[in-house]
């Protein structure tokens, strides 16, 4: 093991073994940029033969959502995914994937100029403070630390260090400039979504819900009257109702009919070969002959049942028929479906939420603002803009005392991982020294040769993997907390998630280097000089995690971006689900089903990235570069994945996602001005410069906490309602100047000039305002109806539709069979009639005969 010390100016013992060389640093880089190119290439490969992984969205029906087929080349997805623009996405997805992209951009750009400026100006300082230190040394170029380009070399309170100050001042303020920037082009695109959202979502628009509503107002007549005081009317009032005894009987009406089409195709697939074989035994005897004159049907599937659960009864278990026994079970429970609808749904017991829809959309956004009772805890929870399909109905009557209870348990689980990853993270971290951990275990160098080659990479590669499972926990948790919505849960998954990353990604490793820094100068050193060379040093040991931020960016930018390309999981199910458990046509359209964009867990990822970048953004400049590239080669990828194979529909927020990037933003410039001022304290001597440069970092935090409580409280509002002055929107909404924002110079008439031509069909009569703004609605396609497998499927799924729209309801109001109907996910919807038997709705099961069509 090869060591060398130097004498620094004050004549203290300093080791400058390299924690990771530029030997090892460049071999990391060969193997992460070799990996990245496999994964490439065998998206490339991948991309030509699953095409309903890769571009599903090329055989959507709906017009809006259908783009043009690629072509079959290894390459031929490079230039259209560089020529979609962000304009593109927006007309062809939803305004929260636009603002993902926006939002990466704006990451990019910053690196981008922080790149420049720092290896201009901050780097070429590094290095020659770097060089005076290691000139002395006896390592060569390879060996050397990759720190040399650092802060780390920095003397305490040498005045240069007012050069990385002021870069790090300017990138705040850069920072904070970009995003006010996206946030007021944010508030205009947004109120632009509510207004649309009254023309092609009506029912989301104008209803509001309430949860955790006392028994003594669980009365329509009392909920109107208090309402009644808002401009316009009630329209409705529905409350929850508790429907047990009916979930129960459709989850096994539900798994019957499972049942009964695995069976059916089963034997369909049987009675093909059948024919094949016959077919193929008779042309081999008769050429010429086209007719099959005889064919044996093969047998009809039989299963056993038991008359008891005795051990007898299992040994004289009857064989049956089973398409006739689940034919009969299913017309049976049908019935009792139908029985239940007609007798007993009105003695059902309320629960504890309600559902209010105006007749005007301002009059549910002031509902949602207002105090509505006099009596205090009568009313939990009071939201506008909610889609009844993202409530979680099981959790809407919960109380709130096994809220709380959920909830401890949750914090509790997550406090546990949080105290196991400190002794994890310590080990792993150990790994970046490779030779110092050789050398405590006594293990032989030339044996572990190789490990020196890749120290760089096997601690951020670890933690990678750990943290990997660390989402599916956090869903885990969040999701028994009784929350009311989907959305809710997604929205406190994305800020855990992003707070644990912080946590075990960023501040444990900086404690973690810091501490064997700290522990190697008191174990290398004269105790009476531990002092002394502890303040010498002080930006050496403040750093000195530097060197593996470098290595975790870097992790990041080749096999970060590269396996979110290849999109390895959903690869790994579409290929293998498919085979094993799609045993019915409607198993197999739902396992092909494409995915939609993962904004909860995706985010925080970036703005870990963020995070380190810009933390670290003076300290190591080369980082800047790096974060550059990942946030480019994201941007890009996020053209395609959006463009052509995100399901837009599993990530429509109505951009509301984007109030979790503000939030990110703010909390990675907390966290890094705080770094900042600690070393502005560390740094601290008797002369007025190191003065004036801590007061200024403590300036710097309060002007950011300014900013962020200015906008909380300006735009949080903007963020959610509409303004009144928004309330009465006319025909000439479009050419209004006051109300048309311009989105770029491209196109001076904003997104709603965009979206006129991109509806294909009518749903029913508008205004002539509704027509102005989207003559053409898409409510009535399915989301995602592939062509030819599936063509039977879109068949059954256009008569079904023609059969309903004599009997379609009001589209704003709420029954109360309604309410039931989605809290036992039995959906009125064409997303759900994808097969001739639906087990989503069962209004409307008695127009087909069962028992006949199954015997048949």
């Amino acid at each position: 093991m090869s060591t060398t010390s130097i004498s620094s100016n004050n004549g203290v013992i300093i080791n400058t073994e390299a924690e990771i060389s530029f030997d090892a640093f460049g071999n990391t880089l060969l193997i992460y940029a070799s990996v990245a190119v496999i994964f490439i290439l065998a998206f490339c490969v991948a991309r030509i033969k699953v095409k309903r992984v890769y571009s599903p969205r090329t055989y959507a029906i709906n017009e809006r959502k259908k783009v043009p087929v690629l072509k079959n080349g290894l390459f031929s997805w490079v230039l259209p995914t560089l020529n979609i623009t962000e304009d593109d996405i927006l007309k062809k997805t939803n305004l929260d994937s636009y603002m993902i992209l926006r939002t990466v951009k704006f990451l990019m750009m910053y690196f981008f100029i922080a790149s420049v400026f720092s290896c201009a100006i901050i780097l070429p300082i590094n290095m020659i403070s770097g060089s005076k230190i290691a000139k002395n040394s006896s390592l060569s170029l390879g060996q050397k630390d990759i720190s040399i380009l650092s802060l780390k070399n920095i003397e305490t309170a040498n005045p240069i260090m007012w050069v990385h100050f002021i870069f790090y001042i300017a990138s705040v303020v850069v920072v904070l400039a970009i995003l006010v920037k996206e946030i007021t082009k944010f508030i205009k695109l947004r109120q632009k979504e509510l207004l649309n959202s009254k023309f092609y979502e009506k029912e989301k628009a104008y209803t509001i819900m309430l949860s955790g509503v006392k028994d003594s107002l669980l009365d329509e007549s009392k909920i109107y009257d208090i309402f009644s005081t808002l401009p316009g009317k009630v329209e409705k009032v529905t409350i929850n109702i508790d429907a047990t005894e009916l979930e129960a009987i459709v989850k096994e009406r539900d798994e019957i009919v499972n049942k009964l089409e695995s069976i059916l195709t089963e034997y369909t697939v049987k009675c093909r070969k059948v024919y094949d074989k016959q077919k193929k035994a008779e042309m081999k005897l008769q050429p010429s002959l086209n007719v099959i004159t005889t064919l044996e049907p093969p047998p009809l599937p039989t299963h056993r049942i038991r008359t008891s659960k005795s051990i007898k009864s299992y040994l004289n278990a009857q064989e049956i028929d089973s398409i006739d026994f689940y034919s009969n079970k299913l017309v049976e429970l049908n019935k009792k479906i139908t029985e239940f609808k007609n007798t007993k749904i009105s003695t059902l017991k309320k629960k504890s939420s309600v559902f209010i829809t105006f007749s005007e959309q301002i009059s549910a956004h002031l509902a949602a603002q207002s105090l509505v009772y006099h009596d205090i805890l009568s009313i939990g929870y009071k939201v506008s803009d909610t889609d009844h399909r993202d409530v979680i109905w099981t959790n809407l009557n919960m109380s709130s005392f096994f809220k709380r209870l959920r909830l401890w348990i949750s914090g509790i689980a997550i406090a546990t991982i949080a105290i196991l990853w400190i002794p994890i993270c310590f080990g792993i971290i150990s790994l970046v020294n490779i030779k110092q951990v050789r050398a405590v275990l006594e293990l032989d160098s030339g044996r572990f040769k190789i490990l020196d080659k890749i120290s760089a990479s096997i601690a951020p590669l670890l933690i990678n993997i750990l943290l990997i499972l660390i989402p599916f926990i956090i869903k885990f948790l969040v999701g028994i907390e009784g929350k009311p919505r989907k959305s809710d849960v997604k929205f406190e998954v994305c800020r855990r998630y992003f707070l644990f990353l912080i946590y075990a990604a960023f501040i444990v490793p900086q404690f973690s280097s810091i501490f064997f820094q700290l522990a190697d100068y008191f174990m290398a050193t004269d105790k009476t000089k531990n002092f002394n060379s502890l303040l010498a040093d002080v930006n050496s040991i403040a750093t000195s995690s530097s060197s593996y931020f470098v290595s975790f960016v870097l992790l990041k930018m080749f096999i970060g971006t590269s396996s979110l390309i290849l999109m390895g999981p959903p690869l790994f199910i579409r290929s293998i689900k498919p085979f094993f458990f799609a045993t019915s046509p409607r198993k197999r359209y739902l396992a092909e089903q494409p995915v939609g964009y993962d904004w909860q867990t995706l985010i925080p990822q970036h703005f870990l990235v963020f995070l380190v970048g810009f933390s670290y953004s003076a300290i190591s400049p080369v980082i800047n570069v790096f974060c550059f590239f990942y946030f480019m080669l994201s941007y890009y990828i996020y053209h395609y994945q959006f463009m052509y194979i995100y399901d837009d529909t599993k990530f429509n927020l109505g951009g509301s996602s984007f109030k979790s990037v503000i939030q990110q933003t703010f909390t990675c410039l907390y966290y890094a001005e705080s770094i900042w001022l600690i070393m502005m304290v560390v740094n601290l001597s008797v002369t007025p410069g190191s003065i004036i440069r801590t007061a200024s970092a403590v300036i710097v935090i309060f002007i950011t906490n300014h900013f962020d409580k200015r906008i909380s409280r300006d735009s949080r509002q903007y963020l959610d309602f509409l303004p009144l002055s928004l309330a009465n929107v006319d025909s000439d909404f479009e050419n209004d100047p006051k109300y048309n924002f311009d989105l770029n110079s491209k196109s001076p008439k904003g997104i709603t000039s965009g979206f006129k031509n991109i509806f294909s069909k009518k749903t029913g009569s508008k205004s002539k305002s509704e027509s102005k703004l989207f003559p053409k609605s898409p409510a009535i396609y399915s989301e995602f109806d592939f062509g030819d497998s599936d063509s039977s499927i879109q068949t059954e799924s256009l008569k079904y539709r023609e059969n309903r729209s004599g009997k379609s309801k009001d589209p704003t109001k709420y029954s109360g069979l309604d309410c039931i109907d989605e809290k036992m996910n039995i959906k009125d919807s064409d997303n759900e009639i994808k097969s001739r038997i639906d087990p989503n709705n069962y209004e409307d099961r008695f127009d087909i005969d069962y028992e006949n069509d199954f015997k048949d």
